[in-house]
């Protein structure tokens, strides 16, 4: 790949052959593609924790410790 490099204004711009501007563009429609597809799925164990964190949130009689006191506490 040959790549010329041109200064306009201030700025830099790369000249490319439509070839390797074509393979550069699949090349990284497929890595973007690929890499898309990593998604995070959670777990059942993960949807216990989110209902377990909700249920602890919505209970009034629950007394929040500010991180101060623990820290108090902690020594």
């Amino acid at each position: 790949m040959i790549a010329k490099t041109l200064k306009l204004a201030g700025k830099e711009f790369v000249i490319l052959s439509k070839r390797d501007y074509a393979t550069l563009k699949d090349r990284a429609s497929k890595w973007t593609a690929a890499n898309s597809k990593r998604t995070h799925k959670m777990t059942i164990r993960d949807r216990a924790d989110v209902a377990e964190a909700k249920r602890i949130l919505a209970d009034p009689s629950e007394k929040f410790i500010p991180w101060k006191e623990v820290r108090k506490r902690m020594g």
